[in-house]
């Protein structure tokens, strides 16, 4: 079995699992898919709920925040809602915070059988497409926010946000339809719109998103803690912004629609006008909810960078003249753009940091955010799946280069789920794209036909995790160890 096929579907699963007993003695160092593992498992952990509303409790005084309250209910929404809920219940337990009501909206199949001490409604809903169990759980969360005809001025609601919220949460406004959500969500994602350009205009549809939550809310005191799945953190886009106000204009509308409705747009627009509003920026609404972000894509990038700064040879990590010959490289948390465009330019990039690199040295190179895929086929994958496929195929067309020993590269969606497959992501090395050779399977092909996941799984390089519990985007890894002298 080849180093891709032993990290393929096992890789990033075992978090007790250390990858450094897989090391390539020969070498001395760690195997690249090895490290690719590791770094992505960083990441990953850097990610998990707990951990980052601990830390959010610790050093943005959540307590204090929450206005000296003895009592808070809570409600947790989106892919990461049951384990943040829990996280939350310990964390406020140790502020000598004791939670009321609660309500908690997450991903089908994977809610909590049970919580400490507190009344808590759990719904399930479904994703990336909203259904029929989300408007049921849309239908709680409005009742929730708002079942009280009057509050006192003490009545304090804490918000757990993460992403997948959008389409779990689908409340149609009246003269318009799930199916209305469901068909404007399925056409925009399979145009390869990115997240801003979707819920810029499925939350126009919505008695929740773009701010109308908040409008809908009768607590005085609203604290959001957001778990970012977004480049940038832009709160008006996560979950499509329930409690913060829409920033995007009519022309911003106009032009989103036109570019993935074609001939259908003015359909489209003729439905949103006679739609209400929005409400503004400086509606009051707004005025007494706070937003704060406890972790994103930017956590995870961090947590792989710290990683990957102990790399060296396995039998002496701490040498200073092997790690001198390590270049680790970030690309930011940033990274956007079409699946395939985006392996292109990685592929560049590493051609051009191969070129300086001294023989022995070995480079590291690491990123986070989200691509898109535009559907053309009828296969099936996912925008990691892709991204690792298309890698694959450039680095291949640009030939085997004798002075590279080990080469891994991996893409993971930190959710545990990589668009409509079971797997998470895809981890590949240099001898991937043979091997699919070796079968017989032509991998352009497959990539055309958007089969990204069974072409890389039938050699084994799919990466599958499970739900993560948590979302914060993607992360990637590349590891490229070359010959020593």
């Amino acid at each position: 079995m080849s180093r891709a096929e032993s990290a393929g579907r096992g890789a990033v699963q075992d978090p007790s699992r250390d990858p450094r007993q897989e090391t390539d003695r020969a070498s001395g160092f760690d195997s690249a898919c090895s490290i690719v593992d590791r770094l992505l498992r960083h990441g990953l952990a850097a990610a998990e709920p707990r951990l980052c509303l601990s830390r959010a409790f610790a050093e943005l005084d959540i307590a204090g925040r929450l206005g000296g309250a003895a009592r808070v209910d809570v409600m947790a929404l989106g892919k990461a809602a049951p384990a943040l809920f829990a996280a939350a219940e310990e964390c406020l337990k140790q502020a000598g915070v004791e939670v009321g009501s609660g309500l908690v909206v997450g991903p089908e199949g994977h809610l909590p059988s049970s919580s400490v001490g507190a009344t808590v409604e759990f719904f399930e809903a479904e994703h990336p497409l909203p259904g029929a169990k989300g408007k049921a759980a849309a239908h709680a969360v409005l009742e929730f926010v708002g079942q009280k005809a009057e509050r006192s001025a003490e009545d304090t609601l804490l918000v757990l946000l993460s992403g997948g919220a959008s389409a779990m949460l689908p409340a149609p406004l009246p003269g318009t339809t799930l199916e209305d959500e469901r068909d404007l969500t399925d056409r925009m994602l399979r145009a390869g719109a990115d997240i801003r350009a979707l819920n810029t205009l499925r939350k126009r549809l919505s008695q929740i998103k773009g701010g109308r939550l908040a409008q809908a809310s009768r607590y005085p005191r609203t604290l959001v803690l957001v778990l970012s799945d977004v480049v940038g953190d832009h709160l008006p886009t996560i979950a499509s912004g329930p409690l913060v106000a829409d920033t995007a204009c009519n022309d911003d509308v106009i032009a989103i629609t036109h570019r993935y409705f074609g001939a259908g747009a003015e359909t489209v627009l003729e439905l949103l006008d006679r739609l209400p509003r929005l409400p503004a920026t400086d509606d009051r609404c707004f005025d007494n909810v706070e937003h704060l972000v406890i972790g994103g894509g930017t956590q995870s990038l961090e947590a792989m960078l710290d990683s990957a700064s102990s790399m060296g040879p396995a039998e002496a990590e701490q040498d200073e003249e092997s790690q001198a010959l390590v270049r680790v490289v970030s690309l930011g948390a940033r990274v956007e753009g079409e699946a395939r465009d985006v392996a292109i330019r990685l592929v560049e990039r590493t051609l051009r940091e191969l070129s300086t690199l001294q023989p022995g040295g070995s480079l590291v190179l690491l990123g986070a955010g989200e691509t898109t895929v535009t559907v053309r086929g009828s296969g099936s994958g996912g925008r990691n799946q892709e991204l690792a496929l298309a890698f694959g195929l450039e680095w291949h067309r640009h030939g085997h280069c004798r002075a590279v020993a080990d080469f891994a590269f991996g893409a993971l969606g930190t959710d545990g789920r990589d668009g409509p497959t079971d797997a998470a992501g895809a981890l590949l090395d240099q001898s991937t794209i043979s091997r699919l050779e070796a079968l017989g399977i032509d991998a352009k092909l497959e990539l055309d036909r958007n089969n990204s996941n069974g072409a890389l799984g039938s050699v084994d390089a799919l990466i599958t995790t499970g739900p993560s519990g948590t979302n914060v985007g993607d992360i990637f890894a590349l590891v490229l160890l070359t010959s020593r002298p």
